[in-house]
């Protein structure tokens, strides 16, 4: 059963100071055991407090289609702001995903400037992605369109549509 809120707080900072590896699997376990019964969102918290920020990616990526095509981009844009920047940015599908949300919250400056950096570091990277890229191809050419800028969205989508596969 719970704790009240605050013994269960301070309970979480002893175990912190005495035994963050065993806090950290605490964590771990809880984050498989909501896993396992489809309970995400807890799941992912759990993930991030246990600092398994690769273990979240995959369970945010995994998920974030089906969040999207159920109008549910508040959450993917929480889990997503919840990680390390550092982290985010090693994952170029997730940096996509991300301004996807974003966007569809509204936030399109933010989602903007979050594919801008992506194109920048990929421009940088020696790796490259026809997926992402794709993508990206997409997403700028709407980005641009619900700008007001018809002429060169409307372009942007038509290079985007050839790009992708049938």
């Amino acid at each position: 059963y719970r704790y009240h809120h605050l013994f269960a707080e301070i309970l979480h900072e002893r175990l912190q100071r005495e035994d963050p590896a065993l806090l950290a699997l605490c964590h771990r376990r809880a984050a498989q055991w909501f896993q396992q019964h489809d309970m995400l969102d807890s799941a992912i918290r759990h993930l991030i407090a246990a600092q398994a920020f690769e273990d979240a990616v995959t369970l945010i990526a995994a998920k974030a289609d089906q969040l999207i095509l159920r109008g549910e981009a508040a959450e993917l844009v929480t889990w997503v702001r919840a990680l390390p920047l550092a982290v985010i940015q090693t994952h170029s599908h997730l940096c996509v995903l991300f301004a996807v949300g974003l966007f569809l919250q509204g936030e399109t400056v933010e989602a903007t400037a979050c594919v801008n950096d992506l194109e920048q570091r990929l421009a940088k990277s020696d790796t490259q992605s026809f997926i992402v890229e794709s993508e990206i191809a997409v997403l700028r050419a709407i980005l641009t369109l619900v700008a007001g800028d018809i002429f060169v969205g409307t372009e942007l989508a038509r290079e985007a549509a050839r790009h992708l596969p049938e």
